[in-house]
């Protein structure tokens, strides 16, 4: 149950983080962007909250439409297939895409409204380990009183920024997701966890 709220809470502050229409989040700073958007967002989804209790596929909707465009799924799907991206097809690479920010959405979506976050608080960012992107450190406070250290990932997309990988607790996302994609591949080959996959996004 634990690991599961806390995955949880990985896609609702990345929802807290992104989830605003580009022509509002656009910020060359990225710290404040950040509280930007997590004061207006966590107003929104305490807001919307009886809708989405009702309607579960309208987290799905939101999600969409306005956390997915500002997170590079594509760089986060290359990185979770380590060396077997490079062998693989253009349409074998299309589809891992695709079926990971499914199951990554419909898994995640399903403990979202357990979670109450009161605010997060943001430090100043660091230089990040390739130069060019950048690390947040973050707490993210709940209502109930309970603090959980996040490091947000992200490097530059034009006037906005782009989130690739998130720490939480000291464990990353990307690493975390790798260690069981990457060795399964290597264990069963690229199609048979394809349609493992496709089976898994289909069942959620």
């Amino acid at each position: 149950m634990m690991k599961i709220l806390l995955n949880a809470l990985v896609l609702t502050v990345s929802f807290v983080w992104m989830s605003v229409a580009a022509a509002t989040i656009a910020e060359k700073d990225p710290v404040l962007q950040a509280k930007k958007v997590a004061d207006q967002l966590i107003g929104r989804i305490d807001q919307e909250r009886k809708q989405l209790e009702k309607d579960t596929n309208r987290v799905n909707q939101l999600a969409n439409e306005l956390v997915f465009p500002y997170v590079d799924v594509t760089k986060m799907a290359r990185f979770v297939m380590g060396a077997s991206w490079r062998s693989a097809s253009a349409e074998q690479q299309q589809n891992f895409i695709d079926l990971f920010k499914k199951i990554l959405l419909n898994s995640y979506a399903r403990s979202f409204l357990k979670l109450q976050i009161d605010r997060v608080e943001f430090a100043a960012s660091r230089p990040g380990a390739s130069g060019k992107d950048v690390e947040i450190p973050a707490t993210v406070v709940e209502k109930s009183g309970n603090a959980v250290p996040f490091i947000f990932r992200l490097f530059p997309a034009g006037d906005t920024w782009k989130i690739y990988d998130v720490e939480i607790q000291g464990v990353s996302l990307l690493l975390n997701y790798r260690s069981v994609y990457a060795n399964d591949i290597d264990q069963k080959g690229l199609p048979a966890v394809l349609e493992q996959m496709r089976v898994q996004a289909n069942a959620l």
